[in-house]
């Protein structure tokens, strides 16, 4: 009977194992590269048959408006975030810690136990 389950396990082992053969067996994929563009966006490059495409963004009144449109909307995400940030510090500074283990307890130790006071 022991035979049979060591014959058994290394059975289901090797089932287990096979799936996770190596992924370079399938076949060789395109390499894809990722550079950092001049302008901020990405510019992707494959190869394809030993020649690197490009893509990029056009440059037209279009797509500035619509960068600046971006810009913007982050600046004010930022902002808000900031401002968010400043005010649970101030939270946390002003407040004294609850008695520990109760909810009020694990609610004042996720938001202010990093925050210097």
């Amino acid at each position: 009977m022991g035979f049979v389950r060591t014959i058994l396990s290394a059975m289901i082992s090797a089932a287990l194992v096979a799936p996770m053969a190596p992924v370079h067996a399938a076949g060789a994929k395109e390499p894809l590269i990722i550079t950092k563009a001049t302008d901020g966006g990405a510019i992707l490059l494959a190869s394809n048959a030993g020649t690197n495409t490009s893509v990029g963004r056009a440059e037209t009144d279009e797509t500035s408006s619509i960068d600046q449109a971006i810009s913007t909307f982050a600046s004010a995400v930022a902002e808000a975030l900031r401002a968010d940030q400043q005010a649970t510090q101030a939270a946390c500074k002003a407040s004294r810690p609850p008695k520990p283990g109760t909810a009020a307890g694990w609610e004042w130790g996720a938001r202010c136990s990093y925050i210097r006071r």
